[in-house]
């Protein structure tokens, strides 16, 4: 075969000196170096990625492999012989690369596999056996480490009692769930009429994530949800979009006739800000202030418990100059340093927190007015609306993103600091009402 190249991203963050070597030899034209070095940099990524795969006990590959070997394996016996497999390609290549004989030409460190491996029916040795773990048992474990927010937990906790009663006494001891029972578990979730995107995103997403927990603490010798899919593609006509100007405008009208904050300054909030309504739904009074001369809001957990996406979320955005002129701030002024848009909540992480009902309360209120369009979620769409009006008028993406509490995952996006007096002058290029008539491209509403 011949050996691919390898690249600057090869070599990972920090390492751009290795590949500047590996250049050098390239440029230098013997061919013997760079084979032999190249030879060595697969290893050494072939040894990376076994490590990896021990440590998160993502066996799959070598427990398809065992089961193609030998037959009858028990579920248990294809995880013990893929470990063994595991290891040995581990530790002779890990030999190869120091420069040490195979330790495998010498001897086995496991038993023979006529000793190793059961036979049907046979009694599969105690010794071995890994203790019982319930389903309840994981996802309290989850629920401590994690932390999730109330929201997470409710839908989760759905999801993982749907599993349990999907798994009957199995849910007791999850070292008999196999990866036949996932996929079958899924099976019937997609003959339930369910989404593709809800089961990917939603289900296995979740059983995913606590099966990774068991194998990462030891609780379970491999994650039964490895590798398990739902084959989806998104079809013409079903993607979600942004409002138009013309529905923006609309919706601000409407929203300045209202007496009710959340319906009066919610909509407001999304449109100038770009911001999630669930963000701006649990602001407080004390979240509004000033920086450099600048009004804003400051996007963080509520301190009654409320929650925010992400870490990347948190982040302080200039108030609109149009928010202003509307009395948004005399508005704050008067309610004081609690909630704006509801009383109080309950302060339990635990618990749905307060400003939940009023997003779904807004986008009820939304819908009824007459924004009734299913491809245009009422608290998102302004949300998409402001990043295509952010990119129509100049906006730098870097500067949109953070207003916006958007990554794009770079390592450098850590390290870029947006100042408030650059987001405002962006925010002010962005007109709202927005202008009506001009004709807007259906790719700029996606």
């Amino acid at each position: 075969d011949i050996l691919p190249l390898p690249q600057p991203v090869d070599f990972g963050h920090g390492e751009d000196d290795a590949y500047t070597y590996f250049d050098h030899l390239v440029a230098e034209g013997d061919l013997d170096v760079v084979i032999g070095y190249l030879l060595r940099f697969r290893l050494r990524q072939r040894i990376k990625a076994l490590r990896s795969m021990r440590a998160t006990g993502n066996l799959a590959a070598f427990i398809s492999l065992a089961r193609d070997h030998v037959e009858h394996l028990s579920a248990t016996d294809s995880v013990a012989l893929a470990r063994l497999i595991l290891d040995e390609e581990l530790n002779a290549l890990t030999a190869i690369l120091d420069g040490q004989p195979d330790p495998s030409l010498q001897s086995l460190k496991a038993e023979p596999r006529e000793a190793a491996i059961s036979q049907p029916g046979d009694v599969v040795p105690a010794r071995n056996a890994t203790k019982p773990v319930s389903l309840d048992e994981l996802f309290a474990r989850w629920e401590a480490e994690a932390q999730p927010s109330a929201s997470t937990l409710s839908s989760w906790r759905g999801i993982a009692n749907n599993l349990k009663r999907f798994l009957g006494a199995k849910a007791s001891d999850l070292n008999q769930v196999t990866p036949d029972d996932i996929v079958a578990w899924k099976d019937k979730l997609i003959q339930s009429e369910k989404s593709a995107a809800t089961i990917s995103r939603g289900y296995l997403s979740c059983v995913r994530a606590l099966f990774r927990l068991a194998v990462a603490n030891k609780l379970l010798p491999a994650d039964p949800s490895d590798g398990i899919k739902v084959a989806r593609k998104t079809k013409a006509g079903t993607k979600m979009l942004g409002y138009s100007n013309e529905e923006v405008a609309r919706l601000l009208k409407l929203a300045s006739q209202q007496r009710e904050p959340w319906k009066r300054w919610l909509p407001w909030l999304a449109a100038a800000t770009g911001s999630r309504v669930g963000e701006v739904a649990q602001l407080h009074g004390s979240n509004v202030g000033e920086e450099e001369g600048v009004p804003v809001l400051r996007i963080a957990p509520a301190p009654d418990a409320g929650t925010i996406k992400n870490a990347d979320s948190e982040r302080t955005v200039p108030i609109h100059s149009a928010l202003i002129q509307a009395g948004f701030l005399e508005f704050v002024k008067e309610k004081g340093p609690g909630p704006l848009f509801y009383a109080r909540s309950s302060g339990d992480p635990k618990r749905k927190h307060a400003s939940k009902g009023i997003t779904n309360r807004l986008a009820g209120w939304i819908r009824k007015s007459g924004f009734d369009n299913p491809r245009k979620a009422p608290n998102h769409a302004l949300r998409h609306w402001f990043k295509t009006e952010a990119a129509r008028v100049g906006i730098a993406d870097s500067i949109a993103d953070a207003i916006q509490g958007h990554t794009d995952g770079r390592a450098s996006s850590g390290y870029r600091h947006i100042g408030v007096s650059l987001m405002a002058e962006a925010i002010e290029k962005i007109e709202l009402p927005p202008a009506t008539g001009r004709p807007v491209k259906e790719s700029e509403r996606d």
